[in-house]
């Protein structure tokens, strides 16, 4: 048994300090990312978290402080409004193309973009003209929000197809929704909470809540492409577990401390539930964070295995039919979609808080301990996922949550905060270890993608959120019924009394170990091991060589080292060469 030696520790420090600065400006041989590069990816991942984490408590649902207890939203008009929403899905097609097409679609998908946004356009306007009075029924301001949905959407299309064109040649696909993002976002904010929006009838509430959140969702989400960014910073499998397991580290410790401190300056202006919060301290700390954010504008690269002036050109019928073949979107996208049972359910921690103890300034403090367990299991993930792999990882863990379920089902019958508190912690160390499985099963897809179809199409494989839009709202609708059931609708003062509380947590205790199981079960068919994916980039990399090799007679271009060609044999039909990975992957595994 090796004896402990303060020497050397003392040696393994000094090593660490040595690599830190001899990799500082250059990555290490068979790497892709400086150290440099990897401290400014975490700069930009805590801002990312630290905005994400403020931007939390706002958003269009019943269960949000601010649309359900402030500006009064029932959960029946937020249901009506999604689904009227389900009719624009179109929009979302058209997006995705403008997008994987860096703002320049073929000409007859632009010719066909500008003929559905002239439509849209002349049925907004015409929406207009329809008597409020004859729709109530169906939801109040009904004409305006129908005008809405018709006249943002095309707003949308020719926003992305500026912004794009403009931007993503040099920043690429995610880097430019960081840069352009921010302010919009904190316009938004600051009109939520100044516009006198709590003192409107309710019928002009809805619609212009509406609106604003139509903005919001278009910008707000310049913070969260932290993951989208890492996804394509390194094609190394390895390196990829390595930089997510930093950044993690680092952001979770900053980003928590916004979790700790919003609700305490919240509840110096009357708590999560009074206006004041949305009119100062959620914008405060966004503009706090923002400039971290922009640091992955600016201090990160996209590292694409492509060959050398690339310009993708594909069509909307392409793009959904190769994304459409891929099992490995079936597979993520259909326990997402049943995970959404628990969509809409209350957080059970923050009800107690405020609810119970009615001690906002305590959610912050008990949400970035609980939040304290993930951190405890982060250096313990790179290791789980070289023993097991990421599916079998995913599993694992994912089966010790629903196990920490039962700890909060114990503290509702206990009535107790500690013990509630323990099992939401333990829920998120073992998720740790699963969402960081699964989100980097999101680069190793990505790259299948790239393999089978010849193109990036990250954004058409957003088609699988549209196919399933309408069963999610199906699903949506589980929660509101069983909360229902045990008479909690939108009035939220009932939360006050123990009894009902403790119906609230246990049925969302119930739902949630329901949604766990279900969502587990499609990632028993995942087999895109750790060995084909290693395939699948060496393949990668022959083929965008290739593509740059000069003509006869030409200039020899110079390759860098992550593009030098594999050995692997010259084109070969893409069954074949699958086949191939297939077989050399599984005899891998088998060693």
């Amino acid at each position: 048994m090796a004896r402990f030696s303060f020497s050397g520790v003392k040696s393994k420090i000094k090593g660490g300090f040595v690599d830190l600065k001899t990799y500082w400006n250059h990555p290490k041989e068979g790497n892709y990312i400086s150290n440099k590069e990897l401290f400014l990816l975490c700069i930009g991942g805590s801002g990312g978290t630290g905005v994400g984490n403020v931007l939390g408590y706002i958003s269009f649902a019943a269960s949000s402080f601010l649309v359900g207890a402030v500006y009064g939203i029932s959960f029946r008009d937020i249901f009506v409004k999604d689904l009227l929403g389900l009719f624009f899905f179109f929009f979302s097609i058209l997006t995705m193309t403008i997008i994987d097409n860096l703002g320049r679609p073929p000409k007859k998908t632009m010719r066909l973009i500008h003929i559905i946004c002239a439509a849209c356009v002349a049925l907004g306007i015409g929406c207009l003209f329809i008597p409020a009075a004859r729709t109530e029924k169906i939801l109040p301001a009904f004409p305006q929000i129908m005008a809405t949905y018709f006249l943002f959407n095309v707003f949308s299309v020719y926003y992305h197809i500026f912004l794009f064109r403009t931007l993503a040649q040099k920043f690429g696909k995610f880097r430019t929704w960081v840069l352009v993002g921010s302010i919009p976002t904190i316009v938004t904010i600051l009109l939520m909470g100044f516009l006198p929006i709590k003192n409107l009838d309710y019928a002009t509430k809805l619609w212009v809540v509406n609106l604003l959140f139509s903005f919001f969702g278009l910008f707000s989400n310049f913070h969260g492409q932290k993951g989208n960014i890492m996804n394509l910073m390194t094609p190394n499998a390895q390196e990829r577990t390595k930089i997510r397991t930093w950044e993690m580290f680092v952001s979770g410790a900053v980003g928590g401390l916004f979790m700790v401190l919003l609700p305490i300056f919240a509840d110096l202006v009357g708590g999560l539930n009074n206006i004041k919060t949305y009119q100062f301290i959620i914008p405060a700390g966004v503009l706090i964070c923002t400039p971290m954010v922009l640091v992955q504008v600016f201090g990160l690269k996209e590292r694409v295995i492509v060959e050398e002036n690339h310009k993708p050109s594909v069509s909307m019928k392409e793009g959904m039919k190769e994304v459409l073949k891929n099992k490995y979107f079936w597979i993520t996208n259909i326990s997402g979609w049943i995970n959404n049972i628990q969509s809409g359910a209350i957080a059970i921690l923050n009800v107690m808080v405020v609810y119970s103890l009615r001690q906002d300034y305590l959610l912050g403090i008990l949400t970035g301990l609980s939040g304290c367990f993930a951190t405890v299991g982060l250096p313990f993930v790179p290791g789980a996922l070289k023993r097991w792999g990421k599916k079998k990882t995913y599993l694992i863990m994912s089966f010790l949550q629903v196990l920490s379920f039962g700890v909060q089902i114990l503290g509702v019958y206990t009535n107790s905060i500690i013990i509630l508190f323990l099992g939401l912690g333990s829920i998120n160390f073992f998720n740790i270890f699963s969402s960081m499985a699964c989100d980097l099963m999101t680069p190793d897809i990505w790259d299948y993608q790239q393999y089978v179809s010849g193109e990036r199409l990250e954004s058409s494989s957003g088609i699988f959120g549209l196919l399933f839009n309408p069963l999610n709202r199906v699903l949506c609708l589980i929660v509101p019924a069983v909360y229902a059931m045990i008479g909690f609708t939108s009035e939220w003062n009932i939360l006050y009394f123990d009894d009902t509380r403790n119906r609230v947590f246990l049925w969302t205790i119930i739902l949630m170990v329901i949604a766990k199981v279900l969502s587990a079960i499609p990632y028993f068919f995942y087999d895109l091991s750790e060995a084909k994916h290693a395939k699948i980039i060496e393949e990668l990399k022959a083929r965008a060589a290739r593509a740059s090799a000069p003509e006869p007679g030409g200039t020899e271009p110079v390759l860098e080292p992550v593009l030098e060609a594999a050995a692997i044999s010259p084109l070969a039909p893409a069954e074949e060469i699958e086949a191939n990975i297939i077989e050399e992957a599984a005899a891998t595994d088998e060693q």
